[in-house]
């Protein structure tokens, strides 16, 4: 009797032989009151176990001690072990025998397991009529539509007459707006669009985050896009932080993105740091009148974005282009808002040179473009536009407008992302390009600047390197590295192959990537290695020994920085 219990737990199996053969185990109960059965299904025991304990010793199969052996196997969260229940259930253990009103077919169901053991359970004999009690008020339904239940166990519920308008808070229906499968299953059972609170459907699915094809199949069945409840279901999206095709989507519906407080949707988007694509969306859309409007509390939106803590230079810089006023105060001025330093410069920018450029470029479409590029996952920092605004670029520009529109829109595109969408289109730029060159001739160092643009997206190997320096934390395009002030210029076209960088100390493509972070930002990396900032360290070092020149001051204080680290 010693030591058996833990044989069966620990799965020993030769030993558990062993010891059975030499002793009678069959009135064997633990403190518990549990016997051996119990045990094994605690310890969710193989089949071998099982077929020992039930053929060989006899243990009672449906002894009840508060649980059955198979209502055991299926009270945990995790699947139990297929053939294990399979076994029990073919010795004729009893489904519906349990303690309480759940049975292990309702927890098989609420734990989400595979189809095939609800089928087993189904084929043995498992009672469908306890599966409706409620638990706090919400029945299997509801708590199955909480989780990611699979597709073939939703069908099962529904079709042994669960209701999706089943009230308890929400529906299951309006619960299954977060998962699009169960979405649509539902939808073929007469849903209700609105719950007890008077919250539609298209609110619920901007609260829970839903899917875009969630929003989509709600408006083509009919949901009035600006049913209000306090606030409309476009206000819920934004404050809720929908996703930008579902935002966008609502407004293509003719939701109405005009409010009656001072609070407008574009001050919301801004108080909740929403993406770039949905202020510019907003501002396109008709609240760009609003940009320097006051809210209730004497905040602009550039005030409400800079108190969300934003330091996304883009968004900010989308706003100012827009015309929001950075002297309007609000107890401070914006940029007392702000810590970030690149904020603080952008806030104190000059951006009159974009009248310069609707009197250049003389239409409003040409300037769009240049301001925001016309490709929606394009986004270009001003910055860019007022190093690139030399006198002879802008001739440059002006020639090739007047030239050939469309092939000047190519080429901005290719220098703004390093792409084409067609190989057409990349031939069109490389010549572009060489045009260029050509009209370069009177800048500083301007064959080596115009030679780099098309060495590095000429050479896949230079452009994984040196373009692609992956981190979502910054959006600034590549060719800031090049284009961006005269004093990196020559050090980044030395280390535009590979070769070079391995002059450089052994330091490595990824420390490469960390110093272009920390050059552009002021920051580092998180989560930067010690040996990262070695390499770092080197870098500069060798860096003003070997091209007699000294880094900027303040990459001679991150030098100073990563030594106090």
């Amino acid at each position: 009797m010693t030591g058996i219990k833990e044989l069966i737990e620990f799965n020993k199996f030769d030993e558990f032989v062993q010891v059975i053969k030499t002793k009678p185990f069959l009135d064997w109960k633990d403190y518990t009151k549990d016997n051996l059965l119990h045990i094994a299904a605690r310890s969710q025991a193989p089949i071998n176990f099982l077929k020992i304990l039930i053929e060989e010793i006899h243990i009672p199969i449906n002894a009840l001690n508060k649980e059955t052996p198979l209502y055991i196997y299926f009270s945990n969260r995790t699947e139990p072990n297929y053939e294990s229940v399979k076994f029990l259930l073919e010795s004729k253990a009893n489904p519906n025998l349990t303690p309480t009103k759940l049975t292990a077919l309702y927890n098989a169901l609420q734990n989400n397991y595979d189809y095939k053991y609800i089928e087993l359970l189904i084929k043995h004999g498992a009672s469908t009529q306890k599966l409706h009690y409620k638990l706090r008020g919400e029945n299997l339904l509801h708590l199955a539509c909480a989780g990611q239940l699979k597709k073939e166990n939703l069908a099962f519920l529904l079709e042994n007459g669960f209701s999706v308008n089943d009230k308890s808070g929400y529906t299951p229906f309006l619960l299954s707006l977060r998962n699009l499968h169960q979405f649509k299953l539902m939808l073929n059972y007469k849903p209700n669009m609105e719950a007890q609170t008077g919250l539609t459907a298209l609110h619920i699915a901007a609260l829970l985050h839903s899917p875009f094809e969630v929003f989509e199949t709600l408006i083509k069945n009919g949901a009035d896009v600006n049913k209000p409840n306090g606030y409309t279901p476009l206000y819920s999206a934004i404050m809720n932080k929908a996703e930008y095709d579902s935002v966008k989507l609502l407004i293509n519906s003719g939701a109405n993105i005009e409010t009656q407080q001072q609070s407008t949707l574009l001050h919301l988007a801004c108080e909740n740091n929403s993406s770039f694509e949905i202020l510019r969306l907003l501002l396109n859309r008709g609240t760009a009148k609003y940009i320097n409007q006051k809210d209730s509390s004497g905040k602009t939106p550039l005030h409400l974005i800079l108190l969300s803590n934003c330091d996304d230079l883009y968004k900010i810089n989308l706003l100012l282009s827009e015309g929001a006023n950075p002297k309007i105060k609000y107890r401070r001025f914006p940029e007392e808002l702000t810590k970030d330093k690149d904020v603080k410069d952008l806030l104190n920018f000059d951006i009159s040179f974009i009248d310069d450029l609707r009197v250049l470029y003389k239409r409003k479409e040409e300037t769009d473009l240049i301001i925001r590029t016309i490709d929606a996952d394009i986004h270009v920092h001003s910055l860019i536009l007022k190093t690139r605004l030399e006198e002879k670029y802008n001739d440059c520009l002006e020639l090739l407008y007047k030239k050939n529109f469309e092939v000047a829109n190519i080429f901005l595109y290719w220098i703004y992302t390093g792409k084409n969408k067609t190989q057409k289109d990349t031939e069109l730029a490389k010549i572009v390009a060489q045009e260029l060159k050509l009209n370069f001739a009177k800048m500083s160092q301007p064959e080596k600047v115009i030679e780099s643009f098309y060495q590095l997206y000429k050479d896949e190997q230079s452009k994984d390197f040196f373009l692609l320096v992956q981190d979502e934390s910054i959006k600034v395009h590549k060719l800031i590295l090049l284009l961006r002030c005269d004093l990196y210029r020559s050090m980044f076209l030395c280390i535009s192959n590979e070769n070079t960088v391995k002059d450089f100390s052994g330091i490595s493509p990824e420390t490469m990537k960390d110093f272009i972070y920390y050059l552009y930002t002021d920051k580092l990396p998180r989560n930067v290695s010690q040996q990262t900032l070695i390499e770092l360290e080197n870098f500069v070092d060798f860096y003003q020994l070997n091209y007699n020149s000294s880094l900027p001051f303040r990459v001679g204080q991150r030098k100073r920085d990563m030594k106090m680290i």
